[in-house]
């Protein structure tokens, strides 16, 4: 489906789905996912302060939990890919490479777009497999919703068509409605995620964030907005809950609720959590990531 011309045409469109979105109720009990843990967790470092030494025990830990990603900088892009491509997924037992996420116009998002566009694609230069951008929340606010979908598109025509891009919003930040339209500018630009949080702003993720966010993504996917895959096939745009996650429990309530990652510096102890959970052990509440450094991602 064609997107908009004009933010008249946006503002119809967004009110229209707004009036056709309806999130699921908060589940009442969360199941375990169907895969390990591991393979839902960004595992992050994002310190402003990070050491090369910290980055490659990020690497090192991601591949030896079967973590789905790792998450940096930008300054630390070129040393993780070479550190993750160092060794292959088998020499590990690991089912899958970790993929390398590059977080641009960290962390308020209001960098000029040539700029963010530059970040965008030094970091995929540099080996990023994905790249996690900051929404430009003041032009959202404002209704300028022409200008939003322009710097969507120029980050995704920069990320290129084999890089996934996602979307933070920052949702603390944000009205309900306002996420809605995030959201439906995001599928319209061809973003792969929207992410609820930096870790650095405000409260992190929530589980109604993460139901609206996923009520929005199978909307757009019912009108035939995302992106296609290989064989032409609609791909739905899926949800990312990050900041403030750092326990066993709390990710697997995000997952319930319809996230398909989970972004946070606790992902060890998270696996850990896990496995004594299916031996029947004690849960923990998680380490805080402030502790680390790392803010609350």
């Amino acid at each position: 489906m064609s997107p908009p011309r004009t933010t008249a045409d946006w503002t119809a469109l967004i009110a229209s789905a707004r009036a056709s979105i309806r999130p699921a109720p908060t589940p009442s009990t969360a199941a375990p996912p169907a895969q390990p843990i591991s393979r839902f967790i960004d595992h992050t470092q994002l310190s402003p302060a990070a050491t090369p030494a910290q980055i490659t025990t990020l690497c090192t830990e991601a591949r030896n939990h079967a973590f789905a990603a790792v998450c940096v900088r930008p300054p630390h892009v070129a040393l993780a890919a070479s550190h993750l491509r160092s060794l292959s997924p088998e020499e590990h037992g690991v089912p899958a490479p970790v993929a390398l996420a590059c977080v641009v116009g960290f962390h308020e998002g209001s960098a000029p777009v040539p700029a963010k566009v530059a970040e965008a694609q030094r970091a995929v230069a540099d080996g990023a497999d994905e790249l996690d951008v900051v929404l430009n929340r003041a032009p959202l606010v404002a209704g300028a919703l022409e200008d939003v979908f322009a710097e969507l598109r120029a980050l995704r025509h920069a990320a290129g068509e084999e890089v996934l891009l996602k979307l933070i919003l920052e949702t603390s930040q944000l009205a309900p409605e306002l996420v809605v339209a995030a959201c439906v500018l995001a599928g319209y630009a061809g973003c792969d995620f929207v992410k609820t949080s930096t870790g650095f702003c405000g409260r992190g993720a929530s589980v109604d964030d993460v139901l609206l966010m996923s009520a929005v993504a199978e909307y757009l996917e019912r009108q035939g907005v995302g992106r296609r895959d290989g064989e032409g096939r609609l791909v739905r745009m899926k949800v990312k809950a990050s900041g403030g996650i750092r326990s066993y429990v709390d990710a697997v309530k995000m997952i319930e609720a319809g996230a398909q990652r989970i972004g946070t510096s606790s992902g060890i102890e998270i696996v850990q959590e896990e496995k004594e959970a299916a031996v029947g052990g004690e849960k923990s509440t998680g380490t805080d990531a402030a502790s680390k450094g790392e803010n609350d991602y």
